[in-house]
């Protein structure tokens, strides 16, 4: 783990908003302080997580989804990397904030890959996934559930301005290395 590693500048952290805030205040005993242990260097990605489905879910946006997941209470399931990962948080996000308290299902899962099988198996109706573009272009036989950006807009107003649907990942070195190798690439 890069928090046990020597502090001699060649042990960096590529982290997100889940590995660097939500886990460890989720946890009883985090395994590492994010603020102690580690200094922002670099953010290398803004995304936005989005609602991806199979194409056997007949819903084209969300909210159809929401009123399929009405429909079909407790039958509608959703893959995520993980609990407490942002792709969780927003998917509690739309269930408890959709306009009747959508019954869906969250199945977590150690990682995007297995839960991306297991989308395009059929195995889960719905994924919440870091937003490409155009998610066709790379698997044909996926659709994107928010693909309109006043839809995803909506769904931010619904949850408060405060809580949006993107996420981050930065790199990290030790807080512990010696000062010159911090400063050459400190953002804070």
């Amino acid at each position: 783990m890069v928090a046990q590693s020597a502090p001699d500048g060649y042990s960096l952290l590529l982290g997100n908003g889940s590995t660097q805030v939500m886990i460890p205040l989720s946890s009883a005993r985090p395994a590492y302080d994010p603020v102690r242990d580690f200094r922002a260097v670099y953010r290398l990605i803004t995304s936005t997580l989005a609602f991806v489905v199979n194409p056997s879910l007949p819903v084209r946006d969300l909210q159809e989804l929401a009123a399929y997941a009405n429909d079909n209470p407790g039958k509608i399931s959703y893959g995520t990397p993980g609990v407490g990962t942002g792709n969780h948080l927003v998917g509690e996000m739309f269930r408890r904030q959709s306009a009747t308290a959508v019954d869906i299902v969250h199945i977590p899962y150690r990682g995007m890959a297995p839960a991306t099988n297991d989308l395009v198996s059929g195995q889960i109706p719905v994924m919440i996934a870091v937003s490409i573009e155009q998610p066709r272009a790379i698997a044909p036989r996926w659709q994107a559930a928010h693909a309109r950006r006043d839809e995803r807009e909506s769904l931010e107003r619904r949850a408060g301005n405060s809580h949006r649907c993107r996420g981050w990942h930065a790199g990290s070195q030790l807080c512990r290395m010696v000062r010159p190798v911090c400063a050459a690439g400190d953002l804070g």
